[in-house]
């Protein structure tokens, strides 16, 4: 874990974030505070800037105003900074390692077995030796509960074992924040379950996780926080129990109400 992410204060913050493509604002000063360890829920109806701003905190995506910190780094328009200096990009790299990211369409590498997926990047950027590489990545397929696939190239899987070798892969780094952009929406009714199962009991484990989900029986299942956003906007931030027995907003009650189809 870098030191960046293990700081004291809250394990990342928003900051009146502001985000637009070109005349379109996604993100309307959003300002939250998420404290170390909290498993947070991020929804909101599509479009509402749920994804847009999970990706913000480890820069895929970039912002126009505002501050996010991430333990004592500091995201801004102008880059990354910790304190009054500006990170190296070797220095943003380190970064980025502690914060691992489960996208929506998998991105495994398809010229690669699966072992050498879970591999390739301890080695190469943390110096790992291939034996605690893989040492590791077996480690992480039995609890993924893929123990027999590590000389299978994706392929050859299905999407929600794809979806869970990526999850293992995001592991490998031993990231303090995890990350997950809609890890269902591509996957079918039986898969979606076994993913869910897997980041339920394995992901999670004390990181400080934001989950975009539109999986509204998990979300109450999982989620320590809830932040519900609607048209780039705050609407809910707090206790996930909290917030789902008594929203304050009216749009919220009716997203809730229609099953998070809104």
């Amino acid at each position: 874990m870098t030191e960046a992410i293990t700081a004291a204060g809250p394990a990342i913050a928003f900051r009146s974030i502001s985000k637009s493509y070109g005349e379109l604002q996604v993100l309307h000063d959003v300002s939250a505070e998420i404290p170390h360890g909290a498993t947070v829920a991020v929804l909101g109806s599509s479009g509402s800037g749920k994804s847009t701003l999970v990706r913000c905190v480890n820069r895929l995506e970039g912002f126009q105003g505002g501050e996010i910190t991430v333990g004592d780094v500091s995201l801004t328009p102008q880059g990354l900074a910790r304190g009054a200096r500006k990170l190296s990009d070797r220095q943003v790299a380190t970064f980025r390692t502690g914060i691992g990211m489960v996208f929506q369409s998998f991105n495994l590498f398809q010229h690669l077995t699966v072992l050498k997926n879970l591999i390739e990047a301890p080695i190469g950027v943390l110096g790992w030796s291939r034996d605690k590489a893989v040492e590791r990545a077996r480690d992480l397929l039995a609890k993924v509960g893929l123990p027999d696939k590590e000389d299978a190239y994706p392929a050859r899987l299905s999407g929600g074992q794809q979806q869970r070798i990526a999850i293992a892969r995001a592991l490998m780094m031993e990231p303090s924040i995890m990350l997950f952009d809609e890890p269902t929406s591509a996957l079918d009714p039986e898969l979606t379950a076994e993913v869910l199962n897997v980041v339920k009991g394995l992901a999670l484990g004390g990181r400080t996780s934001l989950i975009v989900t539109h999986e509204l029986a998990f979300a109450r299942d999982v989620a320590s926080h809830v932040m519900v956003l609607d048209h780039g906007r705050l609407t809910e931030f707090g206790p996930a129990g909290e917030i789902f027995r008594a929203p304050t907003s009216e749009r919220t009650k009716r997203f809730f109400e229609s099953g998070g189809l809104t």
